[in-house]
């Protein structure tokens, strides 16, 4: 909508200004009125210039933004206002947006700053923040609702033995949370439906690899991790049975991976398994088929996104998104054939989205998102 026109000034024609000649012209009468051929002319083309400047956009005019992006009809996009903010905020906006635009709701995270990687549960409804300087876990229920949400619930204290979680996983299938600490210890908790305050894990599970990523296929009981320093893909069947010192069911590694420094993980809809490096820019490695890679095999594709990437998360129609610093989040359609270097095809940032930095500035960054296709 335009909010203001400043029209261009129509100019009375002026029998003076015309020529001797025009003057002496036969007139003639329309509708009583007599007027010169050449007087017609002029106040014509006085009008016309006139049509063309106020469409135009009045010259001096100022001209309306491009409306933005059309959001898609379902899908919500969850995003962790940067950490360290004393006004930290969960926002949530239509999957497809892109832009200055502001979020269709903000949810205050205060109690848990730092919230910087998330986890939802699409099937339950229920989303997991995870805090490396609270050292906490957050888990908001009903987070897709109108007026979200229920007072979150935390998991905190001596007795969680939560150090420095940095990422983490829902199991919607067997109701847990898996929380990857610092140390690359993994502690499981449940029931993540009600579980709540100083409780202690179900489970702790040990590995000496240098853990950078988790991903967990809920349907298969299956988990992924990213070993970083070992450049590797750790895969283990049978999840929910894990304890102890872990073994990998399968390893993807070697040459042919093109695997350097993997972090974070995401699966897709289709069974693939896609792997951001924590180099700046991030490298993206696609490997088809994660039920049962193993070994010395080739990714589907790689590219490179145009920033380092803290979290990615794979939409139902293959974009995927990632959280970055520069206060953004950006989108990269079909990642699955995507290669090169890739420029995102949609970026929310701004003033009006709430994704503005924190104090101090220096760790200004969007870490934690999370996509729902569902809603």
């Amino acid at each position: 909508m335009i909010s203001s026109t400043t029209s261009a000034p129509v100019h009375q024609c002026n029998l003076q200004s015309l020529s001797f000649q025009e003057r002496r012209r036969p007139r003639l009468r329309f509708g009583g009125f007599r007027r010169s051929r050449g007087r017609l002319r002029s106040c014509a083309f006085a009008l016309f210039c006139a049509l063309i400047a106020l469409v135009a956009g009045c010259a001096g005019g100022s001209t309306p933004p491009p409306p933005p992006p059309p959001s898609f009809p379902v899908g919500k996009l969850y995003v962790a206002n940067s950490p360290s903010n004393s006004t930290d905020a969960l926002l949530r906006f239509n999957a497809g947006n892109s832009g200055d635009v502001a979020p269709e709701l903000k949810f205050d995270t205060s109690l848990q700053p730092g919230t910087q990687y998330l986890s939802l549960d699409v099937t339950h409804d229920r989303l997991a923040g995870f805090s490396i300087f609270a050292n906490s876990i957050m888990i908001v229920d009903n987070v897709s609702s109108a007026s979200c949400c229920a007072p979150p619930r935390f998991i905190s204290g001596a007795a969680t033995g939560l150090n420095r979680s940095f990422q983490g996983a829902i199991d919607s299938n067997r109701d847990v949370i898996y929380a990857l600490n610092s140390n690359s210890t993994i502690v499981v908790f449940g029931p993540a439906s009600t579980v709540s305050g100083n409780v202690p894990p179900l489970r702790i599970l040990t590995t000496s690899a240098t853990v950078m990523g988790i991903a967990l296929d809920s349907a298969n009981d299956r988990l992924f991790l990213s070993d970083s320093a070992g450049n590797a893909i750790l895969i283990f069947d049978g999840a929910s049975t894990l304890n102890g010192a872990l073994t990998p069911s399968r390893t993807i590694s070697g040459a042919a991976t093109l695997l350097n420094s993997p972090g974070p993980l995401a699966l897709d809809n289709s069974g693939r398994l896609i792997v951001a490096s924590t180099q700046n820019p991030a490298r993206i490695a696609v490997f088809a088929g994660a039920a049962t890679a193993n070994g010395n095999v080739a990714p589907v594709t790689t590219s490179t996104l145009a920033t380092i990437t803290f979290q990615i998360a794979v939409f139902s129609n293959g974009d995927l998104y990632s959280g970055a610093s520069g206060n953004s989040v950006t989108a990269y359609t079909n990642i699955i054939g995507a290669t090169g270097t890739l420029a995102p095809a949609r970026t929310i940032s701004g003033s009006h989205t709430g994704l503005n930095p924190p104090f101090p500035t220096a760790l200004s960054q969007v870490s934690g998102i999370a996509v729902d296709p569902t809603r």
